[in-house]
């Protein structure tokens, strides 16, 4: 077995202080890996999984694929749940441990430029969907996303919904992302401004009175979305977005 370390996130050693992490990837310890003003959450994994192409790769929702997203996730949110966290994407993947303690020290500029951003923030989702109550089964209720729309009609009705609900979320958030097709957007909001974003968000039920549609609020959330990593060396320095995509040797 060929053992590497995996990058779940980052987090300032000041507050990662009793945290309880769940087990890693193949079970084992998370550890914090501290130098200097930053440290790395990381786990020991078998490298072999992540050199499979992903016509390889076990794809079902129980294979091994999909628990190692859910397990990223789960270290994620343990982290951001007791601390502000500097999520990573999921497949970061290093030769050894002394790769990472190098990745602190060359990356330091980034890093405090990428806490700077989010230590004081969080992420919420944003997303309209098709209200099926009316035309469904009794008891068999369900929803689907509205945009992008079959009809040209609908999507011209879902884009002035969209510009008018960006128009009354933007002046409560930092920064706004938008998410692939019908998963909506994604907005960047400081802590203290989460109750008027709310507000504001629960005030938007008023743009889909009797269109049968709904607007989904999700949040808060750790702030995967503005972790700027592909306009930096840093996207080229160690991480592979997918399975098979290629390891750091540091």
């Amino acid at each position: 077995m060929s053992v590497g370390w995996y990058l779940y996130a980052f987090v300032d050693p000041a507050d990662a202080g009793g945290l309880v992490l769940p087990p890693g990837i193949d079970r084992t310890p998370v550890q914090i890996v501290r130098d200097g003003a930053y440290a790395a959450v990381a786990s020991e994994v078998d490298t072999a999984p992540f050199d499979l192409t992903l016509s390889d790769a076990d794809l079902t929702e129980d294979g091994w694929l999909a628990h190692a997203v859910r397990t990223h996730d789960q270290v994620v949110h343990a982290v951001f749940n007791r601390a502000p966290v500097l999520p990573m994407r999921f497949g970061g993947l290093y030769a050894t441990r002394a790769g990472l303690v190098g990745l602190l020290r060359t990356e330091h500029a980034w890093l405090v430029d990428a806490f700077g951003r989010i230590r004081e923030a969080t992420e919420w989702h944003v997303r309209i969907t098709e209200d099926r109550l009316s035309s469904a089964e009794p008891g068999k209720a369900t929803a689907g996303p509205v945009w992008p729309c079959r009809r040209r009609h609908d999507r011209s009705t879902s884009d002035e919904l969209w510009t008018r609900m960006h128009a009354d979320l933007a002046p409560h958030a930092v920064r706004s992302h938008q998410r692939p097709a019908a998963m909506g957007r994604a907005y960047l909001v400081r802590r203290e401004s989460e109750r008027a974003f709310i507000r504001a968000a629960a005030g938007l039920t008023r743009l889909v009175t009797g269109r049968r549609l709904r607007i989904e609020i999700v949040g808060p959330l750790p702030a995967y979305h503005f972790v700027d990593v592909d306009s930096h060396r840093f996207a080229g320095f160690a991480t592979r977005s997918a399975v098979g995509r290629g390891r750091t040797g540091r």
